[in-house]
């Protein structure tokens, strides 16, 4: 498989992944700039916090849509772990930084759970319960995504070893953790400070 085609992958991908449903459906249903408000990101947290919970799933659902689409069509369309892994990490850093909209985006974690739902859907059921079991403890849902974001790869890196997992997702769920720790950065000096927004907090401002 050439180069060329790894370029066009990417660039599809990105392009993909910068489509800002956050955005679009806050701007739709509240009249808002969610980058305004809250973390300043598109995504589906900040949208709970500006537009309510309909509306945070809605994009939820529009975000995983978009990753399932990119990383399913890397595998039908070329038919290597190489060309989905580009796709992966493409995707999330056209989400995370979208040329859309000024390369202000979202977080990333919408769009991994499409990524980890193509690679390796046990993975994805092991964050997924962490998350929500951290979430209900803790009230952060930051904290909750920093922590599985770092726990992913460590699983993946099992099932490589040991249930012959391509490699090639495991190097792209490496690159797919710093991108989304980079947007986490903001977050997690807030969690060290203990100023961090719960749950609910944010949108009792707004109300």
């Amino acid at each position: 498989m050439d180069w060329f085609t790894y370029i066009l992958v990417g660039l599809l991908a990105y392009l993909l992944g910068s489509i800002p449903w956050g955005y679009i459906v806050v701007r739709v249903t509240r009249g808002l700039d969610v980058r305004e408000y809250g973390s300043g990101k598109t995504g589906g947290t900040n949208v709970l916090r500006t537009a309510g919970l309909k509306a945070m799933l809605l994009v939820a659902a529009l975000d995983i849509g978009k990753g399932l689409a990119a990383v399913l069509a890397a595998r039908f369309l070329v038919g290597t772990p190489a060309a989905e892994a580009v796709a992966a990490c493409c995707l999330i850093a056209g989400h995370n930084w979208p040329v859309f909209l000024g390369f202000r985006g979202g977080s990333g974690m919408g769009t991994a759970v499409s990524i980890l739902l193509v690679f390796s859907p046990l993975t994805l059921l092991i964050c997924f319960s962490l998350w929500a079991i951290i979430i209900a403890l803790s009230r952060y849902v930051s904290l909750g995504s920093v922590t599985v974001t770092l726990l992913a790869p460590m699983i993946l890196a099992l099932l490589v070893v040991y249930a012959g997992q391509p490699w090639e997702h495991l190097a792209a769920t490496l690159v797919i953790m710093v991108l989304i720790l980079l947007r986490h950065r903001g977050n997690i000096r807030r969690l060290w400070a203990g100023t961090e927004s719960r749950v609910g907090q944010a949108a009792q401002k707004l109300a």
